[in-house]
């Protein structure tokens, strides 16, 4: 009986000491690891004050305001930076702050510059809403006419670059008086196909996207070629449709693909730093994005137009 017991009373020691060496491994939690996570969305297709029809481009003033271009249903609305209407201005028409199809936007001091794509023209309007005046036209093969302007950019000396789908950029002052113009169709350096995007660094260097090139150009402030970056495919540092882009105040370039439903992230020098993104409804999540802008913390803020709504990231 007593040896029974020792057996007993070993197999326990040994089983024992067996379950403390076994240690469970602890579960992690899941934590949104990237370094842009999703923090908020608004908008749903739609015609009301807080829906959007295809909206294209975004900015965001010094107070971090946020300017969406609601295309198709031709206006412009402003919102707080967690996606709070606060007002709109515009409907379809040819008239002093009515728009045909408005693509881009910027701004600069007390006004916003939009690009009235389907009237081929600029308005100048002020942030309170107040028209100042328009620029443009087409057909009468004047030098200062657009061709279904796209994107739009102002530099730190108060000079306006327009990206026209006929693959030409022009340069006009803060009034709209035209200054110069470059590019034409084609693949060699300093041509371009069906452009759309562009942004400006520090040193006033332009960035334009590319988009039918799948690649970005980079110009100095008179047009003069610097570099180009990029090609077809879905890699990392290959885009597929580059649609626009933007800086954030650390100088790293973000730029948005409408064909691969992404942002990739490179440093001033095109280094390749990050991406996210891929085609669906969820949040992180989008269908042929178009507009992207970046506010003074560095949060992102993306028109996710096919599914007709704003996507804000983190810093």
């Amino acid at each position: 009986m007593k040896k029974i017991s020792f057996i007993f009373i070993l197999f326990s020691f040994f089983i024992f000491i067996l379950s403390c060496g076994k240690q469970e491994t602890p579960v992690e939690p899941k934590i949104d690891k990237s370094p842009h996570p999703f923090l908020t969305k608004w908008g749903t297709m739609g015609n009301d004050y807080d829906e959007f029809l295809y909206p294209s481009g975004i900015t965001v003033d010094y107070d971090n305001y946020i300017y969406v271009v609601d295309s198709k249903n031709h206006k412009i609305k402003k919102f707080t930076s967690d996606g709070n209407f606060v007002t709109e201005i515009g409907g379809y028409g040819t008239g002093d702050c009515e728009f045909d199809t408005p693509y881009g936007i910027a701004i600069k001091d007390d006004f916003m510059f939009i690009t009235d794509s389907y009237n081929h023209r600029i308005q100048k309007i002020k942030l309170d809403g107040t028209f100042i005046k328009t620029w443009g036209g087409h057909g009468g093969g004047i030098i200062d006419e657009l061709y279904y302007p796209k994107g739009i950019a102002i530099d730190s000396n108060n000079f306006i670059y327009v990206v026209n789908e006929d693959s030409v950029i022009k340069k006009f002052d803060f009034d709209g008086n035209y200054i110069k113009e470059w590019g034409s169709e084609g693949s060699a350096d300093g041509q371009l196909k069906k452009p759309e995007g562009i942004a400006i660094d520090r040193e006033d260097n332009i960035y334009v996207v590319d988009t039918y090139n799948h690649r970005i150009q980079k110009f100095d402030s008179e047009g003069n070629f610097i570099s180009k970056f990029g090609s077809l495919g879905v890699d990392n540092s290959e885009f597929y449709y580059p649609v626009s882009i933007a800086l954030d105040t650390n100088n790293n370039i973000y730029i948005l693909e409408s064909n691969n439903n992404r942002i990739q992230k490179f440093t001033s020098y095109f280094e390749f730093i990050y991406k996210w993104g891929k085609i669906g409804l969820n949040n992180g999540e989008f269908i042929y994005p178009t507009g992207i802008a970046i506010d003074k913390n560095n949060d992102i803020f993306i028109t996710d137009t096919y599914n007709h709504r704003v996507q804000k990231f983190g810093r």
